[in-house]
């Protein structure tokens, strides 16, 4: 009850810079570069599967989430569920790799990225974003 109050009460602050994601809703949701390509990309913590809708139709998507923290937390629809630093794929199977807001979220955060980069085809692309940065105490 009082986390669904609380989210309830945060949830106007999306859309203010008190919150570093209300960034995220003023730039494209697509990358430039990328229009006029086509292939597989692989949306890590792909949440309710907002890059699907930006992609130009020559793209596959493939969405993956955490089951517990995307289904319960964001409403996430994921093709896929396994762990973003172990993934089942073989290797340069994607043309692109996304992970909006997800590496600060991980235990081993660079255990994901090497396997960002086993996953991409040559000449492949990697789409990242980290919303905020905080020194360690």
């Amino acid at each position: 009850m009082i986390a669904a109050t609380l989210r309830r009460w945060l949830a106007p602050l999306r859309a203010t810079p008190l919150n570093p994601q209300w960034l995220l809703e003023r730039r494209e949701p697509w990358p430039p570069e990328l229009t006029g390509s086509a292939g597989l990309l692989l949306d890590v913590g792909c949440a309710d599967r907002w890059l699907e809708k930006t992609l130009p139709p020559e793209w596959r998507y493939l969405g993956l989430d955490h089951p517990r923290i995307g289904g319960q937390r964001y409403g996430a629809r994921p093709d896929v569920f396994p762990d973003a630093c172990r993934l089942p794929f073989k290797d340069e199977r994607f043309t692109a790799v996304a992970a909006f807001d997800v590496l600060e979220h991980l235990p081993e955060p660079h255990a994901a990225l090497r396997e960002f980069q086993r996953l991409l085809a040559e000449g492949g692309w990697l789409l990242l974003s980290i919303p905020f940065l905080y020194p360690r105490a």
